[in-house]
């Protein structure tokens, strides 16, 4: 009888050092699981291509004797939709991308545009539409609002974009709206509060940007930003 008991208990005593060891080999692995399992992908906002993302590789990267059909400098054509999706850009996956990483400075012997790097505010909108599908036609203009036009917020960006590829230290244009001090000075000669006025509304024989007209609410904040003053709010 004592034998037995004791047999009895050596296997209760086997069964629960058994269970301890699962317990202690498993339960980290069912945590770390969990835990990863509880983690969200970031959402990036959605990103119009053809009036935040063309007009900047328009500006800095299809220009002349660069990236443009004619020169095609690398095998890169960025003029368009087709071309720009046919090499260099990864649907869904930015740091996949080697555009993306040359213009946000991970492929150190190839950043581009080579003039000077892309506005932070151009970099992140490239890697949202990267990483949002790269779609082409996602336009949704109605998070616009024309009586929003704080310089900071609203009309900064939209020279970011669309003005300051072409215009700024060091381009043949001779005129720089890379930041507010530059586009005040501009502003401030005689004249040329009309001249950008009727250029952005496509209204004069060097209208801007060249890339195309941009979409009427953006153009609205402009106009009223400049009209209101200019001031750096």
């Amino acid at each position: 009888m004592k034998s037995f008991t004791k047999f009895i208990k050596s296997k209760i005593f086997k069964s629960i050092t058994s269970l301890k060891f699962l317990l202690f080999f498993f339960i980290p692995i069912f945590t770390i699981l969990i835990i990863g399992s509880c983690k969200h992908d970031q959402i990036y906002p959605d990103v119009c291509f053809e009036t935040e993302v063309q007009p900047i590789f328009l500006a800095n990267c299809a220009i002349s004797g660069c990236h443009d059909a004619t020169r095609a400098e690398g095998g890169y054509v960025l003029t368009d939709y087709s071309n720009i999706m046919n090499k260099g850009i990864k649907s869904g996956n930015a740091s996949g991308s080697k555009i993306y990483k040359a213009i946000s400075g991970n492929i150190l012997a190839e950043s581009m545009p080579p003039s000077g790097p892309l506005t932070t505010e151009q970099i992140t909108l490239i890697r949202s539409w990267i990483e949002s599908g790269a779609k082409s036609g996602n336009c949704n203009t109605s998070s616009c609002d024309t009586n929003l036009f704080s310089f900071s917020l609203n009309v900064k960006p939209i020279f970011d974009t669309y003005c300051v590829g072409c215009h700024k230290s060091g381009s043949s244009s001779n005129i720089n709206f890379d930041g507010y001090s530059n586009i005040k000075a501009y502003l401030d000669v005689s004249g040329n509060v009309t001249k950008i006025i009727q250029a952005v509304q496509y209204t004069s024989a060097s209208s801007m940007p060249k890339t195309g007209k941009m979409i009427d609410c953006k153009i609205t904040q402009m106009v009223k930003w400049i009209n209101a003053g200019y001031a750096n709010n």
